[in-house]
């Protein structure tokens, strides 16, 4: 399994359990080559990000009582700290990929002993405020869900494009580091020149060879000869790790850890979902059909919620849970080996109370013959609950910022525990802030 995901919270007090998300950061990563740098950018790329005097900048709206934090960096206009907070996920991206070269000698060699070819896409998500920022490698792409009501179908926006060898852009880009891309199998790779390995040690070294064995320590017993081979290696052209892609001539990456940045201002009346996956869920239905099927689940919901004979039950209908069961059930159906699949859903709900809540009143109303109505649906319920495992060590100063992040689900096509921030784990099974049920891997 080389799909991960990282999701980690940031309450404005952090001493109470209940007290409204402030920050919250959300991330994908499909690794290809082994596991390795996928959960090295699990574990490391939130707090690379945080650890920028960027990422915690604030305007002069943010400032209360003329006081501000000696943690954050005064700016005077929105545009000027979303500008700060996309540099600092830019210079987190980067930082995270430099410092894979400090891990590698760990990681797993290739089959022939040469160093490792891992490397993973990056897809993840900051909601801070009423805004989301977006750092991108690779083809994990990040949908959001637009619509006005449950009860009518929502519209799909994609937040990300896909970096692919093919593309003109990402073409010349990989031509001008020195890098270039063959087809194979109908697919467009990134070509890896490969050292050939030989076990005699007679060989003289070219100046790429050299340089590749120095920034690597070299091969156990085993020598790089001076001859490669073009092997077509990879099809995405942006990604974390891939270390194999460095040419020594231009001291550029052909797979390029450079990530596509994005702000997006919430509207949280129209603004319903997002889904963060890997492509192994993308390659089995549309941006469009994901979204039907969490606008699905939501109304499935509140259903279960109306016919439950006991107010105090809650049930619940897991958006990622349908998501991968309905990918993994058309890869079966084209009699194909299922890639992996790992799914994040985080609804964006109006300020309020739970949906659930609203729900439960609306039921009661109905029973009592009463003519008024509740239809938002605001949800606070399913969130994930990380208690105090948060990974945000320097806290957000939001203290007016009304939070729109109300529930996170996640899953994985295989059932394991992944572990989130300072030793927490969170269970990929659907995972609820309710503090019971066998399904809440926090019950107490």
């Amino acid at each position: 399994m080389e799909d991960t995901y990282a999701i980690a919270l940031q309450r404005l007090n952090s001493n109470d359990k209940e007290s409204p998300i402030s920050l919250a950061y959300f991330g994908i990563f499909d690794g290809h080559g082994g596991k390795e740098a996928a959960e090295f950018a699990r574990q490391n790329l939130c707090q690379r990000i945080l650890e920028q005097d960027d990422f915690w900048a604030s305007s002069s709206s943010n400032v209360t009582n003329g006081e501000i934090s000696s943690e954050e960096t005064m700016v005077t206009s929105e545009k000027e700290v979303d500008d700060k907070i996309l540099s600092a996920i830019r210079k987190g991206f980067l930082q995270c990929h430099s410092d894979m070269w400090n891990d590698l000698p760990k990681w797993i060699k290739t089959s022939s002993g040469l160093p490792s070819t891992s490397g993973c896409t990056a897809s993840v998500v900051f909601v801070r405020g009423n805004k989301l920022y977006i750092g991108h490698v690779g083809d994990s792409a990040i949908v959001l869900g637009v619509g006005d009501s449950l009860y009518q179908p929502w519209e799909c926006v994609r937040l990300t494009k896909d970096h692919k060898p093919e593309d003109p852009s990402e073409l010349k880009r990989i031509r001008d580091s020195g890098g270039n891309v063959l087809c194979k199998t109908g697919v467009h790779r990134v070509v890896w020149n490969r050292p050939k390995v030989s076990h005699s040690h007679n060989h003289r070294h070219s100046q790429h060879s050299h340089h590749y064995s120095h920034r690597t320590s070299a091969i156990n017993s085993q020598s790089m000869t001076n001859e490669y081979e073009q092997i077509p290696f990879l099809a995405v052209s942006r990604a974390l790790g891939d270390l194999w892609s460095l040419n020594s001539r231009t001291n550029m990456y052909s797979v390029s850890p450079e990530p596509e940045l994005t702000v997006i201002e919430i509207n949280p009346f129209k603004h319903r979902c997002l889904i963060l996956a890997s492509d192994g869920l993308w390659n089995m239905m549309t941006p469009e059909d994901a979204v039907e099927i969490v606008r699905s689940c939501d109304v499935k919901t509140e259903e279960m919620i109306l016919k439950a004979e006991d107010d105090d039950q809650r049930p619940f209908r897991n958006p990622s849970h349908e998501l991968v069961q309905k990918s993994l059930t058309r890869w079966r159906e084209r009699m194909l080996r299922a890639d992996n699949v790992t799914c994040i859903t985080v609804m964006l709900d109006q300020p309020g109370p739970p949906f659930s809540d609203c729900i439960v009143l609306k039921k009661k109303q109905h029973n009592f013959g009463s003519t008024s109505s509740s239809t938002t649906s605001i949800y606070s319920d399913d969130t994930i609950d990380m208690d105090n495992g948060t990974v945000f060590s320097t806290p957000p100063k939001h203290a007016n910022d009304k939070p729109v992040l109300h529930r996170t689900t996640s899953k994985h096509n295989e059932n394991i525990l992944t572990p989130i921030s300072n030793g927490q784990q969170s269970s990929t099974t659907p995972l609820r802030v309710r503090r019971r049920g066998k399904n809440n891997f926090f019950s107490k």
